[in-house]
């Protein structure tokens, strides 16, 4: 039991860490400025100093000076090693997702959106993000049964009623108003904003 909490501790961002990670997103900033591949020199060479639970960040933020420069083949490396290091942070799937749809490779996103569900559980942004793909590749019957995953978790989440919304607006789009028109019910009923 004391080792489990001391890895929850140190899986928790310390404030001294936060900070340490604010400045040098600031210097990587300023540097970017002056010159891209200056930047990525900079951020490279802080990646080892970092503290261990802002390392992701770091990554991601190498990964979009990557796409930014064209070079997708890099910007996947360290969108990969991002999502190795936190498979359970969702922001990582969902950057690493955002690109993929960038450069035109859906099947690649979708894949990426549906493992970050395996990691991330019912995600709310990201099970929403999921089921529009879905949608936009002409794929509603996965993008039902993603939808459908919201029944066992129930409208608790903060964000599981905009799910819930989107699934109902894809109904509407795809021409199926009597269940639309359910869903936008079921919605008056349980929240009521």
């Amino acid at each position: 039991m004391h080792v489990q909490s001391q890895l929850q501790q140190a899986a928790v961002e310390q404030p001294a860490d936060r900070a340490r990670y604010k400045e040098f997103f600031r210097q990587l900033r300023s540097t970017e400025r002056a010159s891209a591949s200056e930047a990525y020199a900079f951020a490279l060479a802080s990646l080892p100093s970092l503290p261990w639970m802002t390392r992701w960040k770091a990554m991601l933020e190498l990964a979009d000076l990557c796409k930014r420069d064209n070079n997708v083949k890099e910007a996947r490396h360290w969108h990969e090693a991002a999502v190795v290091l936190r498979p359970a942070e969702a922001q990582v799937w969902l950057d690493y997702a955002k690109m993929e749809e960038e450069v035109g490779e859906a099947a690649r996103c979708g894949a990426i959106l549906h493992a970050g569900l395996r990691h991330c559980g019912n995600n709310e942004v990201l099970l929403t993000r999921a089921v529009k793909h879905e949608e936009r590749v002409g794929n509603l019957q996965e993008a039902r049964r993603l939808l459908a995953r919201l029944r066992s978790v129930g409208l608790t989440g903060e964000r599981a009623w905009r799910t819930v919304l989107e699934g109902a607006l894809m109904e509407a789009r795809a021409g199926n108003q009597g269940t639309a028109r359910n869903a936008f019910k079921f919605l008056m009923k349980h929240v009521p904003w």
